[in-house]
This record gives structure tokens, C-alpha cells and sequence, in this order.
């Protein structure tokens, strides 16, 4: 009898015991849940990536285990970036964008299948029938206007205002026939403005503080517009040649979607109103992020205005993005009930790379490696006076895509550009930005020192023209010479590319 005890006593250790090894590894995974060592991870990936300064929360199950600042809000006052900094919201304005139609479509003012131009009369469909949904899912065909080239980038500087925004594409061809496939273009995002402003009598802003801001209490979420100071607002920056520098191009000259500013604690507000059925109903935001109807809708891992990707064996749903000198990250990962919310002052994809190794993390994936590319040294070989003479000039380039995942506008987009001598340094010139030095390398072709992104550029000659070639990481832009390096020439040639 007590040897059948001890038989009996063994097997239920020896069960508890393999019960404890089957959930050790998700009780080691609850401890990097901990505030401490999610900091350490946010630090370990901030220091990876040229960012100037980031606002990071984390939340699990409904809690905030993480809200703090990293690094700079300003570099050149030494100001800290904290909860409560505010950043251009690139991306997340989609989703806010997306609630807002949704409220329309709840109160019957529109229908996902409405025609565009039962609310925009005026706009040229080029004989194509653009629905609601086209526009929600982006599979409108609609070309991006912000990868057009001259319109957009060559006046990067200029506010402007909606109509001005919509001409830079209403007359350039389609991309595709609407609802064919997903193809990333802001474009959508001006005309579904469009037509909630025509909709409801008001202007954006308005509707989003009365229906979206207020509601939801998110405090710190401000609306930008040329004439207004906005407490706590991050400097956006740039990074280059081992060096941060201050973004300087107008956040005013997109369309009206993009102009929102906030901090990782309101956009966590939006995120779970949104989850709660406060801004619009449950219903509406389980359409908004359902994989089955954007399958119906052929938009792939792109909702109604929100992404729907993966993460390995994870879902996720979520936004993010890089412009003009900010990048954020928002995912939400349903099974786990893990929030991730990275804003950075910093052009790029710092945002995306803190965010997905701290959720690689929490959900037991291996971390994603870090690749060190070795500074290159950039030579200034000498260049003879006949060489400066047959480079000089005004070119026409336009844009051949090398990755295939790009949006179909980029192979729309056209620049102009100069090759001239600036006390004996060749410079080359984009319309709408400041002149850089051309640098000759052993090899022949020539570097841009400063430049965002590293750009090979080469000249040949074709047919008893000069043709320059900018290799840059996923698109190649070339053109001929089409005249002469003169300010006349070059504008001249600028203006009509706007057209």
C-alpha cells in the first residue's frame, strides 16, 4: 500500500513539474511586461536608430505599463521629450479620418457605395465610377500627389489649400481601374475631406474637435493651422551625414486630413474609444479592421483606413508612417491585448523598428537584427572645366521603380533638375530646394554629400545628349539634358513639369 502511495505521490510531482515547464516560458514572457525591462528594450532600440527624440507607451490588458519620453524634443534648447509631447500625427490621421466617414455612414448621411461625384459634382472621374470604399480601402487608383514629383515636392515649402491640393491630381491618369488592388495614395484622404466637409456644412476641424476630439477626451490633440502656437509641439528633424538637422518643409501643404497633431496618450484614447464603441459603434469598427471584408474589398492587409497586417502568427491592426521630419508607430495586437504606441521627431522608420522589437518582445519572437552599414567615405576628385561644360544643364528625370511593393505613382513622378558651376563646384540643383556639391568618385560617378538617402548619380551620353541617372534604394530617376543650366531655362522647364 505505501508503495502505491509513493507511485500515486511521484506521478502528480512529476505532472506538476512538467506543468510547470510547459508554462514557465509564458510566466518568463509576463515578466518582460514589467515597466523596468520594457524601458531597457525601448532604450536598447532608441540607441539603433538616428532618432532625435520619441514618446513610447505601452499598454497591456487595458493598462499603461509604460508612458515616457526619450531623448529630444528639441535639440537645440536640450528640451526633453516627455508623455505630453506632441508630434505631426503622419499616418494615425488616417484612422481618425476613417471614424469620421464611418459616423456619416452610421447616421445615413452616406453610403460605402456612393458614387464620389453624388458629392463631388465637379470632379473629373475620367469616366471611372469611384465609390466611398474605393477611397476608404485606397483601391481608387487615384495617383498618390505626393510621389508626383515637381507639384508636390518642388513647392515643399508652399501651403496650400484644398483645391490646390486637389488640382496637383484630378487630371493625371489613374494608376489602375478603382477596385482592382490596394495602392497606397493620399489622394483618397483629400477627397473623403472633400466630401465630409460637404456633407456635414463644416469645416474638418471643426467636426473632428465636436465629434471625435471631445468625445473621445482626447485633451492634448490640436488641429494645425498657420496662425496658431501649439504648446509642447516636437521640432521635426532630419538626419544626415552623421548629423540631425531641422525639417523645414510646410506640414501645410498636404491636404486637411493630415494636419493633426498629438501625443501616445491621446492617440491611445482614440485607439480604445474607437475598440469601446465611444466614437463610433462596435459594428462599425469590427468593419473597419475585418480581414474577410478587406479581402472582399481586394485592399490586402488595409482596412477602412486602418492597417490590418500580421506579425508572424499575430494579428495586428494599427497605422503608422514617415514625413517631413516625424515617424510613428501604432499597433494593437488583439490576442495578447498588447497597445504599442512609438512617436518620433525624426524622419525615417526609427518609429517602426522600436516599435516592432519591443512587440517582438512581448510576444515571444525572436528580436529583428540590427544592420550596421559601414560609413561610407565619400571622395571630391577634381573635375576639368570640359567635364563641368558637357554636364551643365536643365533635365527633365523621371521615375523607374526597382521595388515592386512601392505604390504604383511612382512611376508617375517627374523632376527638374540643374547641373551648374558655383565658384568651381559643380552643384546639382532639384526644382524647389537648395543647390548641393556634385562629388566626383574613383569610379566616375558622383555623390551628394548631405542627401537623406544615398543617391549614385552618373552621366552618359545618348544620341549626342547628356542623359543623368540618380540610383538612390528603390527607384532609379534619369532624364535628358533639355537645355541650359541658365534660372530662365530651369524655371521655365519647372513650371511646365507643374502642369
Amino acid at each position: 500500500m505505501k508503495s502505491f502511495r509513493l507511485i500515486f505521490y511521484k506521478k502528480i510531482i512529476m505532472k506538476k513539474s512538467i506543468l510547470f515547464l510547459l508554462l514557465m516560458p509564458l510566466f518568463i514572457q509576463a515578466q518582460t511586461l514589467k515597466e523596468t525591462e520594457l524601458d531597457k528594450i525601448v532604450k536598447e532600440a532608441f540607441s539603433q536608430q538616428k532618432v532625435a527624440g520619441a514618446s513610447v507607451l505601452i499598454a497591456q490588458n487595458g493598462k499603461i505599463i509604460l508612458n515616457k519620453g526619450y531623448g529630444f524634443a528639441h535639440l537645440g534648447f536640450g528640451i526633453p521629450a516627455t508623455p505630453q509631447t506632441k508630434y505631426f500625427i503622419v499616418g494615425a490621421n488616417t484612422t481618425v479620418l476613417g471614424a469620421a466617414i464611418m459616423q456619416l455612414v452610421e447616421k445615413g448621411a452616406l453610403s460605402l457605395d456612393d458614387e464620389i461625384t453624388k458629392y463631388l459634382p465637379g470632379f473629373n472621374v475620367q469616366n471611372n465610377k469611384i465609390t466611398i470604399r474605393h477611397l476608404l480601402t485606397s483601391t481608387s487608383g487615384l495617383p498618390d500627389y505626393h510621389h508626383l514629383g515637381d507639384p508636390l515636392t518642388g513647392q515643399a515649402y508652399q501651403p496650400k489649400a484644398m483645391d490646390e491640393v486637389i488640382d496637383l491630381f484630378e487630371n493625371k491618369p489613374f494608376t489602375m481601374k478603382p477596385g482592382m488592388k490596394y495602392d497606397w495614395s493620399i489622394s483618397n484622404f483629400a477627397l473623403l475631406v472633400s466630401i465630409l466637409q460637404n456633407v456635414t456644412n463644416q469645416r474638418y476641424e471643426d467636426y473632428l474637435r465636436t465629434n471625435i476630439i471631445a468625445p473621445l477626451g482626447m485633451q492634448e490633440t490640436e488641429y494645425l493651422t498657420q496662425k496658431k502656437l501649439i504648446p509642447q509641439f516636437a521640432q521635426g528633424y532630419h538626419f544626415s551625414d552623421s548629423s540631425f538637422y531641422p525639417a523645414t518643409e510646410s506640414l501645410l501643404k498636404y491636404d486637411l486630413s493630415t494636419r493633426v497633431v498629438s501625443t501616445t496618450g491621446d492617440m491611445y484614447k482614440l485607439l480604445e474609444g474607437l475598440k469601446q464603441g465611444k466614437a463610433i459603434s462596435r459594428q462599425s469598427f469590427m468593419l473597419m479592421t475585418s480581414r474577410e471584408e478587406a479581402a472582399k474589398n481586394n485592399s490586402g492587409n488595409f482596412g477602412y483606413m486602418i492597417s490590418i497586417p500580421k506579425l508572424e502568427n499575430y494579428n495586428a491592426m494599427g497605422f503608422g508612417g514617415t514625413l517631413d521630419g516625424y515617424s510613428i508607430f501604432l499597433n494593437y495586437y488583439p490576442e495578447k491585448e498588447i497597445t504599442i504606441i512609438i512617436f518620433t521627431n525624426t524622419g525615417g522608420f526609427g518609429a517602426r523598428f522600436i516599435g516592432r522589437q519591443i512587440a517582438r518582445k512581448m510576444l515571444g519572437l525572436p528580436p529583428l537584427p540590427v544592420s550596421e552599414q559601414a560609413k561610407k567615405i565619400i571622395s571630391d576628385l577634381p573635375i576639368t572645366k570640359q567635364e563641368q561644360l558637357n554636364m551643365a544643364g536643365t533635365y527633365i528625370v523621371k521615375r523607374t521603380v526597382t521595388n515592386s511593393s512601392s505604390p504604383l505613382t511612382y512611376n508617375m513622378g517627374k523632376r527638374t533638375i540643374r547641373v551648374f558651376t558655383e565658384i568651381d563646384q559643380l552643384m546639382l540643383q532639384q526644382f524647389g530646394e537648395l543647390p548641393e556639391p556634385l562629388l566626383k568618385q574613383a569610379d566616375g560617378t558622383f555623390e551628394v554629400k548631405n542627401g537623406r538617402q544615398r543617391k549614385i548619380i552618373s552621366f552618359k551620353n545618348e544620341n549626342n545628349n547628356i542623359v543623368i541617372s540618380i540610383v538612390q534604394p528603390s527607384y532609379i530617376d534619369s532624364g535628358a539634358k533639355i537645355g541650359n543650366a541658365d534660372v530662365k531655362t530651369f524655371h521655365g522647364a519647372a513650371f511646365e513639369n507643374l502642369k
